[in-house]
């Protein structure tokens, strides 16, 4: 009698096993989760408050704005151009104009909020390198556009690889 009941307790003893296995999958994989939206909404924090602090620009037409930040251009979801002022004293008029050309190429393109939207996926799927891969190459595939547009209208590739070495080196 005590064969067949040690015997029957197996299943129940190996299903328990697998059920505490899947809860700690689950625990790590929301954990992480957990931890990619803070990091994501710690730098949209961040920006927000460049943006927020960032200066329009009195040679410039809005919507183009000043930081002292020491960063790369960027277009903002709410479709502002925020350039730092460190970058913006180092370039000519033309090579500023085509960083601009270039930042408002993500604007048209709605990029901000696609980068966002792969920004998100990247923190709900992050033990996926496959789909981080291809996040990644979806960004670069619209920097890569956004720079083909900024070309097409000022046909300087010369003084647009110079501004892409300052931006480097910034």
């Amino acid at each position: 009698e005590n064969i067949t009941q040690d015997v029957s307790d197996e299943p129940t003893i190996a299903i328990s096993a697998i059920s505490l296995l899947m809860k700690g999958i689950i625990a790590i994989y929301l954990i992480g989760i957990l931890r990619h939206i803070i990091r994501l909404a710690l730098h949209h924090f961040q920006l927000s408050r460049i943006i927020y602090h960032a200066t329009p620009a009195a040679e410039h037409p809005s919507p183009i704005c000043h930081t002292q930040e020491n960063l790369s251009p960027f277009a903002t979801l709410g479709g502002k151009i925020i350039l730092p002022a460190q970058f913006i004293s180092t370039l000519t008029t033309q090579q500023l104009e085509l960083i601009i050309s270039h930042e408002q190429a993500h604007l048209t393109r709605k990029d901000p909020l696609w980068f966002l939207a792969l920004s998100l996926l990247d923190a709900l799927f992050w033990p996926n390198p496959a789909l981080r891969s291809q996040t990644a190459r979806c960004r670069l595939a619209a920097e890569v556009e956004c720079d083909q547009k900024a070309l097409a209208q000022h046909q300087n590739r010369r003084s647009y690889a110079d501004i892409l070495v300052t931006a480097l080196k910034c």
